[in-house]
């Protein structure tokens, strides 16, 4: 049986003719456009002064700011999680490989 991402690749080309691939692609589309327009929101709003500002224009400049607060914070703890996790996947494969080459070593021995 031929295995995919989510199983048998029967399964998973079943779904990719359902529209899963369009769905994916139309919710990734969607969150581009939305972060575009915050953008481009936030970039007119830092030409205004204070006082021209509503109040979505505000909260949009506050939730930038406190972004980039949150970016300088956790900068090396992406980072540090992602090699943790490389080496936690690393340890795993280490492992397995280990059990094959001794199961290996089994069948060898005994033929």
């Amino acid at each position: 049986m031929s295995r995919g991402i989510i199983g048998d690749r029967k399964v998973n080309d079943d779904l990719l003719k359902k529209g899963i691939t369009s769905f994916l692609g139309a919710w990734l589309l969607f969150h581009e456009k939305a972060d575009d327009a915050i953008r481009a929101m936030i970039g007119r709003s830092r030409g205004r002064s204070e006082g021209e500002r509503d109040f979505t224009e505000r909260l949009a400049i506050e939730v930038d700011s406190e972004k980039e607060v949150l970016k300088e914070k956790l900068e090396g703890t992406f980072a540090d999680a992602m090699r943790t996790a490389r080496k936690d996947e690393i340890e795993r494969i280490e492992e397995r490989l280990a059990a094959i080459e001794e199961r290996l070593r089994n069948l060898e021995t005994r033929g």
